[in-house]
This record gives structure tokens, sequence and C-alpha cells, in this order.
């Protein structure tokens, strides 16, 4: 993006402008892949502490690993009076103690896991033996919740939006929509707040092997919508 000095081709005005007024942070450490890096990202911790060192597999994310509620950024600055608002891909756990709006978020919108989860075992040219077999296919099916999740503090968040080969190319734009609607509904508040927003792109879409439909408002705008 361009407030990175990438070269990237397409022009990013409200991304420079955010740069130019806000904070700009030069230099981060991070993790190979995605679910240790997240975790760092929530608590601050290194993944020997927080025990999570690469994503998590389909299924794997149902039950017994996830992230300390009690020490997470959002938990410490709805202490402090924050509203706190997670939008988008968590990839942390999804039962219900690991997601979101159970360890510091007043409230949550999103998908658990990695978007292409939920796709990639219905592509024949990935996964020919879950396509032709119907008994793995039926198992693969109930694996993961095929769905937006949305779900308030102490409850386990509940499908709002299903998941499928064509609905997939319409998540980033219910997630982008859902987050735009939270900070037109505060921008009169006094209060401070915290809005933890992650689309799905940086992780599903990087590579030609994992191509995803434009999504409707997208298409025949601009050079870089190749899927």
């Amino acid at each position: 993006m361009q407030a990175w000095r990438q070269r990237f081709r397409a022009a990013t005005p409200n991304v420079d402008r955010l740069a130019r007024e806000g904070l700009q942070l030069m230099n981060t450490y991070s993790q190979p892949s995605c679910t240790p890096t997240r975790a760092t990202l929530m608590t601050g911790e290194l993944p020997i502490r927080t025990g999570m060192f690469r994503p998590m597999l389909p299924g794997e994310g149902a039950g017994g690993r996830g992230i300390d509620p009690k020490a997470t950024l959002a938990q410490k600055l709805k202490e402090a009076g924050y509203i706190t608002r997670a939008v988008g891909k968590w990839r942390l756990g999804e039962f219900k103690e690991a997601q979101p709006q159970n360890v510091g978020f007043a409230h949550y919108y999103g998908i658990l896991t990695s978007s292409d989860d939920y796709t990639a075992w219905r592509e024949p040219w990935r996964n020919p033996d879950l396509i032709l077999d119907p008994t793995r296919n039926a198992w693969a099916s109930k694996a993961e919740v095929m769905a937006i999740v949305e779900g308030n503090s102490g409850e386990d968040a509940k499908p709002v939006f299903p998941i499928d080969n064509d609905s997939i190319r319409r998540v980033d734009e219910q997630l982008t929509n859902h987050a735009v609607g939270f900070i037109e509904s505060i921008k009169d508040s006094k209060q401070p707040f915290l809005l933890y927003f992650s689309s799905s792109p940086p992780a599903a879409r990087t590579t030609i092997a994992m191509p995803i439909p434009a999504a409707p408002c997208h298409l025949g705008h601009g050079g870089l919508s190749l899927r």
C-alpha cells in the first residue's frame, strides 16, 4: 500500500491520509504465519507463551486452545472504558470461550477461521478425494461453521451470512459494511473505542492458486481485480 512505500498500482488516498494524520510504525516483528502473529498482536506475548505456533487446521479450533481472555488488548481497553468491537477474520479458536466477544471484545462479527477453509474442500482441483468420496465430503461439510457469525459478550456466536463458493466473494463487503456501520453509530460518542478490523484477502487471495471472484461491486473497476 502507498503509505508503506510499496509499489502498488492503485492509488490509496484515504490510507495515505490516515498514515499522515496518525502514527506510522515502520518496523514490525511478526511470525511467518497467521495464528501466532494474531495471538501476539492480541496479547503482546511471543508464541512460546501463547502456545500458538501455527495456523489451526480445520477442526482444531473447535476446543482446547485459545488466548488468555484476561491478557488481551481488548480486555485491558475495555476495563479502561473503551467500546470494543471485532470485525473480520479471527483464527484464534472457534469454541465459545475463545471467540472474540469472550476475550475482551463486546461484540464480534466475522469469520472464525480462514476464508479459504470454507471453500477449499469443495474445489475438485485441490481436493478430489473429498469431492469424489461422499462420506468424506459429508464430514468436511460439518467440520466448520460455513458462515459469517455474530455474537455479544457471553454468547456463542451464531451464523448470520452463509458462505459458499458464490457468496464468498461478498464476505469482505459484508465485513467492511459492518465496520463502517459501527463507526457511523458511535461517531458522536465521547467514549473512546477500539475497532479490530481484519479482512480476509491477506491470507486467502495472495496466490494465483486460490482464485476468488471479485465482489459484484468491484467487477469491471481497476486493473487489480484478478479474482
